[in-house]
């Protein structure tokens, strides 16, 4: 699928479901709501050939900016080929989308319980985080869970773009859970 490329600043990692909003100049050729992107993280100032697929979902003038905010919904991995520049800070690729697989067995169960456990005891030291207990119970597949680690403060650039090149969800769950 031919996809328009946005790469994001420096230390910046995208993982599907985890919400995205991105500042674009205005005047700049337009990323139309609705339209398929593919969120890719840079190091060193290079773009990576894996991102993550995201639908615009909407867009907004900033007041009293020269930007426009693009709210973005990620969805799968991508990795990209033939990347093309096509002026005008637009670049477009050939993308391959990476969705997880649903996965559900006596392993995965155990470890999405170890994992909640983590993060709901990581959580127990902070105030106004009610409800996470909730938001974990409703997610199922392992690597959806895995992929929560992606908001993260404590972990390292590194450590999030390991996750997101980590395309089997019950390896990522378990890296997760080791970081």
């Amino acid at each position: 699928i031919c996809m328009r490329v946005v790469p994001l600043d420096d230390g910046s990692v995208p993982f599907p479901g985890s919400g995205a909003t991105i500042g674009q100049p205005q005047g700049a050729v337009d990323i139309e709501t609705g339209e398929r992107v593919l969120l890719v993280p840079r190091q060193d100032g290079n773009i990576l050939d894996i991102g993550c697929t995201a639908l615009v979902a909407e867009q907004m003038n900033a007041p009293m900016m020269t930007w426009r905010i693009l709210n973005l919904t990620p969805q799968h991995r991508g990795t990209w080929t033939n990347l093309r520049d096509e002026g005008n800070n637009v670049l477009r690729a050939d993308v391959t989308e990476h969705p997880d697989p649903a996965i559900d067995n006596d392993h995965v169960r155990e470890l999405s319980r170890e994992y909640r456990a983590v993060l709901e005891e990581i959580m127990s030291f902070y105030q106004g985080v009610e409800g996470v207990s909730s938001i974990l119970a409703s997610i199922v597949q392992p690597g959806e869970l895995a992929d929560t680690a992606g908001g993260s403060q404590h972990l390292s650039f590194e450590d999030k773009l390991e996750l997101l090149k980590a395309f089997d969800p019950v390896k990522r769950l378990e890296r997760a859970i080791e970081m």
